[in-house]
């Protein structure tokens, strides 16, 4: 039966190598660790016995946790400006719930605002109601237009054919927008993360950051406060990518930041790995870990900016999550592809299992790859990693 299944989980694990990216040093070390353990046994049986295998195997001084090369930051210094923001709008409630999110950006940074809507052209039932839908969608945008110039806001709209997501890339491209508003839900009452609607594809098309704002099943949203924000960074240059955004706010706002790693090693409780290996290689990485963090918020620190760092958990999504609710955090910031090369795209990714789990707004920056935007390495985005 093994013989079967052996070849059956190789080929498994090697496509969900493929497609979730290598595992880190650490993990790679302990699963090493773990196969020593097992050596010469089925599945499922522990051998404690097999000293020889795992001293073979254990030589964690050799394993560290590193960050990318300093080197490549350009981040951490770089400077940004949010001077103009696009308002994704579809006519529904649950849309209309990134308003007083706009609003409160709008207010702290001085940006304009463009209400951007568009009217789907697709199908042969679709232009036939096309010209209804349009003229219904203007009395709508310029409606919410006048309310917020009566209340000193400088505001535009704009109607697009087709989908949304293309619609804002189109807008982006023309009018120079620095930031996309947008909620988790639309019209059609769907969340769009998990269901792989609006949101989902407006990070695969655009390269500047977008907010996601939760919907609160149809009630008015209010003005979000933006005292404390959380920022997930994982050691990687994509993940520092929030850093000039979370910069402009904290500065706009007045705002603290919470820097935080979550460790890719397990905590001992959670492995079956020597228990004295494992604290070994969590220690260390800890360590390190606090030394990138403390690079990054003196960096932050320099322009006046009250900064912590926090190094706590084994499970980013989870982790990331918990801490935001026990530091009482207004914001995460994160991107959409970290240190393991994982892409929004890809179930199980820490950036969707974020979005889904937390009320909090989600201030994400997009990172795509080469092969996502159909560019050469000159032709490459700020957002665009080479592959």
């Amino acid at each position: 039966t093994y013989l079967i299944f052996i070849p059956l989980l190789y080929a498994t694990f090697t496509y969900f190598r493929n497609q979730l990216g290598a595992p880190s040093q650490e993990m790679d070390f302990l699963g090493q660790l773990d196969a020593a353990q097992l050596a010469g046994f089925g599945f499922g049986q522990y051998d404690t016995a097999t000293e020889s295998a795992v001293k073979a195997v254990a030589r964690p001084s050799e394993v560290r946790w590193q960050p990318d090369p300093i080197e490549r930051s350009k981040w951490r210094h770089q400077r940004v400006g949010i001077d103009n923001l696009a308002v994704l709008l579809d006519g529904s409630v649950f849309a209309a719930q990134a308003i007083p999110a706009a609003k409160s950006i709008a207010s702290a940074t001085g940006a304009q605002i463009t209400l951007l809507s568009s009217v789907k052209d697709d199908t042969a039932a679709f232009q036939a109601q096309y010209e209804d839908t349009r003229r219904a969608r203007e009395v709508y945008l310029s409606g919410v237009a006048e309310n917020l110039e009566q209340e000193g806001y400088s505001v535009d709209y704009s109607i697009r054919p087709g989908h949304i997501a293309d619609a804002a890339q189109q807008l982006i491209s023309e009018d120079g927008i620095d930031l996309v508003v947008t909620t988790t839900r639309g019209k059609s009452g769907t969340q769009h993360w998990i269901r792989g609607g609006v949101s989902r594809k407006l990070l695969q098309k655009i390269c500047i950051p977008v907010l996601l704002v939760h919907d609160t099943d149809g009630e008015n949203g209010a003005a979000p406060k933006i005292d404390r924000i959380l920022i997930a960074l994982d050691g990687s240059i994509n993940s520092e990518r929030v850093l000039p955004y979370a910069r402009v706010l904290a500065k706009a706002y007045e705002s603290e930041l919470v820097l935080i790693t979550v460790p890719a090693v397990p905590e001992v409780k959670n492995y079956r790995a020597a228990a004295e290996v494992v604290e070994t290689i969590r220690a260390k990485a800890e360590v390190d870990i606090r030394k990138f963090l403390d690079a990054v918020a003196r960096t932050l620190r320099d322009d006046g900016i009250n900064v912590r760092t926090i190094v706590t958990g084994s499970i980013p999504a989870q982790t990331i999550v918990q801490v935001s609710e026990e530091e009482d955090a207004d914001m995460i910031m994160l991107t959409s592809r970290g240190r393991g090369g994982m892409e929004i795209v890809m179930m199980g990714s820490v950036a969707q299992h974020v979005v889904q789990i937390t009320p909090d707004p989600i201030f994400m920056m997009p990172i795509l790859v080469q092969s996502e935007m159909g560019e050469s390495d000159d032709q490459a985005t700020p957002c665009v990693e080479n592959s």
